[in-house]
């Protein structure tokens, strides 16, 4: 079983959870998935994030940490030496096995020689 962690920065998306509840049910079950996620919004935090043990969040009241560079850094202070990282939007929608995929192909590079691929 590998660990793989989500990144993942919104400013006022309302998808978020439904992003996140997507790339569990889509995931094969067969590896351990966190979230690490930031949120920024104008007034009142009228987004929802589902209260479970693998997301972590952080939220700012724009004009503070306002913008996708500051948003993904906070994001990534989540980050807790998972075996993979992906970061993705917060209105993502996965393919079934998505988690297979994705590592799957990490490891083929690997079998070329790329210890540490990239997959854009």
């Amino acid at each position: 079983m590998a660990s793989i962690f989500v990144q993942i920065a919104a400013y006022r998306d309302f998808e978020i959870s439904p992003t996140i509840l997507d790339a569990i049910k889509q995931s094969s079950g067969n590896h351990q998935i966190n979230f690490g996620v930031h949120i920024c919004y104008v007034e009142d935090n009228e987004v929802d994030i589902l209260p479970l043990d693998n997301v972590k969040y952080a939220t700012s009241k724009a004009p503070e940490n306002i913008g996708l560079g500051i948003g993904r850094s906070l994001a990534h202070q989540f980050y807790n030496g998972e075996d993979y990282y992906l970061q993705c939007d917060s209105h993502t929608r996965f393919v079934q096995n998505w988690d297979e995929i994705v590592l799957n192909s990490a490891l083929n590079y690997q079998i070329d020689g790329i210890s540490k691929p990239l997959l854009t």
